[in-house]
């Protein structure tokens, strides 16, 4: 039986127009920042994306369980959108 965790990811965008995240294509529901769910032992896939004004800087995190911290900030590039993902294991 594998045992359930809990993902947490913070994202931070002053003056976007919209932000999102997915932990294996099921969308985070974020509130002050913050969202979780639970995941079950093995891999799993964190994709994200900002929209915003060129130069809006981000910040998203996987905060636990601590052997999947990971970490990226950036600033949004002049098409007005970026995005990305993360292979995790729990």
């Amino acid at each position: 039986m594998a045992e359930k965790m809990t993902v947490t990811v913070e994202m931070s965008a002053a003056g976007a127009d919209a932000l999102g995240a997915r932990i294996d294509d099921e969308p985070l529901k974020f509130k002050d920042g913050k969202a979780s769910r639970d995941v079950e032992a093995g891999i799993h896939f964190l994709q994200y994306f900002v929209l915003g004004p060129p130069g809006t800087t981000y910040r998203i995190a996987i905060t636990s369980p601590a052997q999947s911290k990971w970490e990226r900030k950036g600033a949004v590039p002049g098409d007005g959108l970026t995005a990305g993902s993360k292979k995790f294991v729990v």
